[in-house]
């Protein structure tokens, strides 16, 4: 169990830096072709993080809750930040479809799946 929660931190932190450097807040210069890297081991990662969010498996109903509880407050986070940053362009520019469109795709994936829960259990 703690071995999964180090590998995560390790993931989700090496995730985060690699976003920030692609991000490019400082106006970095990175050559075309670190850049296409850091876009492959951003895939790489992100696929690291996937395996090992639907790897993990509760053990009893209190690490249940926990797996439901982290869940919950990272789809939570998520559509906070995409609806702060749609509301931000909107106002200041014109709204980024790939930011509204991630913003729709969460909330209607999050509905269908909450129903076909329902009729499945």
């Amino acid at each position: 169990m703690r071995e999964n929660i180090i590998n995560e931190v390790i993931v989700a932190v090496s995730f985060g830096v690699l976003l920030l450097l692609l991000v490019n807040p400082w106006n970095f210069w990175m050559p075309e072709v670190i850049t296409y890297a850091s876009v492959m081991a951003l895939f790489v990662l992100a696929s690291f993080f996937a395996g090992l969010v639907f790897k993990s498996v509760s053990q009893d109903e209190r690490e249940e809750a926990h797996l439901l509880f982290a869940s919950r407050t990272a789809y939570f986070a998520g559509i906070i930040v995409l609806l702060i940053g749609v509301s931000y362009q909107a106002i200041y520019n014109h709204a980024d479809p790939w930011l509204a469109g991630t913003l729709a795709i969460m909330v209607i994936v999050k509905a269908l799946s909450h129903i076909w829960a329902k009729w499945h259990r």
